[in-house]
C-alpha cells in the first residue's frame, strides 16, 4: 500500500469484510472465518496507516502479525511516510507498507472436495483469451473449464513426481 493522504486524511481501504474466497459452481463469496494481517515492511516514520478493526486501532509495526474474526468491518487509514501529514501518492517502494493478508475459510466437506489443493493464477497470456473461448457457442464454457481442469491436474503436487 503506498502512502498518500489527501487534504481530507482520506485515500485508505474502506470498510470491508474479507470475502474473496470463490468457485465458479458453487456460491460467489462467503465470509472468511479468521483473518490474519502481517507486516512485512513499515516506513521508519510513519503518520496513519492503522488497521482498525471494530473501533480498536493497530499501529503497524514492522513484523507484526494481528488476527481478527473474518465478520468484522475493517478498514485502514491512509498514512503518510517521513512524519508528513499531507503527502500525494507515490511510487517510491521504500515508502510503502507492504503487508501480507491471510483470510482462513472454514468450507463444507462437499465443497472442500472440489476445491484444488492450490491453483497457479493463469498467466496474463490465459486472461487474455480465455473470455474469448468462453464466449464461442455452444461448448466455450466447457472447453475453458475442461482446460482450467487440465492445468490444475497438471500443475497439483501428487503429479509433480
Amino acid at each position: 500500500m503506498p502512502p498518500g493522504r489527501a487534504p481530507n486524511r482520506t485515500l485508505g481501504v474502506d470498510s470491508h469484510v474479507d470475502q474473496t474466497l470463490i468457485q465458479t459452481t458453487t456460491i460467489a463469496q462467503q465470509t472468511a472465518f479468521q483473518v490474519s494481517v502481517g507486516y512485512m515492511q513499515v516506513p521508519t516514520r510513519i503518520d496513519g496507516g492503522e488497521l482498525v478493526v471494530d473501533g480498536y486501532y493497530h499501529y503497524p509495526s514492522e513484523g507484526d502479525v494481528l488476527t481478527f474474526r473474518g465478520d468484522q468491518p475493517h478498514h485502514v487509514r491512509a498514512f503518510c511516510a517521513d512524519g508528513a501529514s499531507f503527502c500525494d501518492r507515490v511510487a517510491d517502494p521504500a515508502a510503502a507498507r507492504v503487508s501480507f493478508v491471510l483470510e482462513q475459510y472454514r468450507v463444507p466437506p462437499e465443497k472442500a472436495a472440489r476445491t484444488p489443493a492450490f491453483v497457479v493464477a493463469p498467466t496474463s497470456r490465459e486472461q487474455s483469451y480465455l473470455p474469448v473461448v468462453s464466449s464461442l457457442r455452444p461448448y466455450g464454457r466447457v472447453l475453458c473449464d475442461w482446460y482450467l481442469a487440465l492445468r490444475a491436474r497438471r500443475q497439483s503436487p501428487a503429479h509433480a513426481a
